[in-house]
């Protein structure tokens, strides 16, 4: 009996060391993208680099975004009348608070019928494309109400608990001939725990004279940071005709926008980006992601790039907080160099590390910001993968010490190609031990990301879990130690 089990022992243990622990789910998922392991430091390019520690996770995935309906009735109705058009709703925007994850879809086309929407944090191991939870309800979704939302690409939560909601206004912008204006642009603010409207600032009435003169300007709200001083000021990215960061002080109510010609408006050489063969127009894609270095007392900097430019730029907060130098702040501005590839969302954390990704490649990169003044110098590739990191879109600190980021395939859906029978739609998690760069500045750990100063633990899932595992000891040899740990009782009973 006991040269049986120890027959089975070394068996088990030799397959273990030869291919790896792994579940059925694992074996299908791995042969559907043809790699041995999308979890492990070489899928995610740290092969060779020396970093040990924990890799991005899968948090959820979609191959089309559904919703929790008042009832499946309802949901047939909306996809005969074309109130839901499942190729046309793409997950964008992040942000996760507490217990849950906030998600935007953009109605860039028709068919959308929720524009912000959250999920628990942690996910059920038997369910990781759940539908969507309509944030706040579904009456705040209601298309032509412009007390509701209408066009939600990115909000942001603030540390009291309330989300900043950034609204265009303007709806199916992809649509053509589709597109409705009824709605003007407006900031709305939300208690989260509550799921309460406290209050909303139509933007329109209160950026400038000029913008109330020439109406025929396109307003795209694209992305949106805090700083916590004088009583709190917005900063957000105006991807429009004319394009510029509208500041937004709430302590006085009022709002104005900053412009440079030069570092807001997409680079005339910058033609196109190639996502995966397919090649995305960039021109007039302007002001896109924005970042905010921690707190660190009155002054502080923005950094912006527009979506159709290799560059990078930042300004001091102070600048932008003075509306008497909104009109031309071109002195201010400073041109941190060319990243390695077109960007879209970005996001600092409290030690001055920047998040960003590169579309062309793939991938998402960490820039010491604390290192010196140019992009190219202190950045560094924290994961790459053809398949997870199409069009890293979107970034999010929580609490826990996570980065988030969110892969649409965003190529596919600009240029139509979805496919709704593979997965286009993705959350990752990285448990990185770092906070958001609204809290103050944290100068006692240097490193960025993976690179010794991770806490390797993440909150949700515990030390080496993975998700589509469904293993709580992920790696081969804690595996190895609990089965013959296991069948050693087994033989002593």
């Amino acid at each position: 009996m006991l040269s049986v089990q120890f027959i089975l022992i070394c068996a088990l243990v030799g397959r273990i060391n030869s291919q790896g622990w792994s579940t059925g789910d694992n074996n299908n998922y791995n042969r559907n993208y043809g790699q041995n392991d999308h979890y492990s430091n070489n899928a995610f390019g740290f092969g060779g680099s020396g970093n040990t520690l924990e890799p991005f996770r899968m948090v959820y995935e979609w191959k089309q975004l559904d919703y929790n309906w008042f009832d499946e009735m309802t949901r047939t109705q909306s996809l005969n009348n074309k109130r839901y058009i499942p190729e046309n709703n793409a997950l964008v925007g992040v942000k996760a608070w507490r217990d849950r994850i906030f998600v935007t879809i953009p109605r860039w086309k028709e068919g959308v019928p929720v524009t912000l929407a959250s999920v628990p944090s942690q996910p059920s191991p038997n369910n990781m494309s759940p539908r969507l939870e309509a944030f706040p309800n579904w009456e705040m979704q209601e298309i032509g109400n412009c007390s509701a939302l209408q066009f939600v690409q990115s909000m942001e939560i603030d540390t009291e608990g309330r989300m900043w909601i950034i609204d265009t206004g303007r709806i199916n912008l992809m649509s053509g001939s589709g597109q409705d204006s009824r709605c003007p642009p407006k900031l709305d603010f939300l208690e989260i725990t509550i799921h309460r409207l406290l209050s909303e600032i139509h933007l329109t009435k209160t950026i400038s004279e000029l913008l109330k003169c020439l109406t025929f300007l396109v307003i795209y709200l694209n992305d949106i940071v805090l700083d916590n001083s004088n009583g709190w000021y917005a900063y957000i990215t105006d991807m429009g005709d004319d394009p510029g960061i509208i500041v937004y002080s709430l302590r006085d109510d009022r709002s104005w926008k900053v412009k440079d010609a030069t570092s807001m408006r997409s680079d005339p050489d910058t033609n196109f980006v190639s996502v995966n063969n397919i090649d995305i127009d960039l021109q007039r894609k302007n002001l896109d992601g924005i970042a905010l270095s921690p707190v660190m007392g009155y002054d502080r900097t923005l950094y912006y790039c527009p979506l159709g430019s290799y560059n990078l730029y930042s300004v001091p907060t102070s600048v932008l907080k003075n509306p008497n130098l909104s009109s031309d702040i071109s002195s201010s501005v400073k041109d941190l160099g060319r990243k390695q590839s077109i960007s879209d969302g970005m996001v600092m954390d409290n030690r001055g590390f920047l998040y960003y990704g590169l579309l062309g490649q793939n991938a998402v990169v960490s820039w010491d910001s604390n290192r010196g003044t140019r992009i190219d110098d202190g950045s560094r590739i924290l994961a790459r993968d053809n398949n997870l990191l199409q069009w890293p879109d979107s970034f999010a600190i929580d609490d826990s010490g996570n980065l988030y980021v969110v892969s649409n395939r965003l190529q596919n859906y600009i240029t139509g190609r979805v496919n709704l029978n593979e997965p286009n739609y993705r959350i990752l998690r990285a448990p990185l031990g770092i906070r958001s760069y609204m809290y103050p500045a944290d100068t006692s750990r240097r490193g960025g990301g993976f690179d010794g100063q991770s806490n390797g633990y993440d909150n949700y899932w515990g030390s080496g879990y993975n998700s589509y595992y469904y293993n709580f000891a992920g790696t081969p040899s804690v595996n190895v130690f609990l089965l013959v740990s296991f069948s050693f009782f087994l033989i002593v009973r």
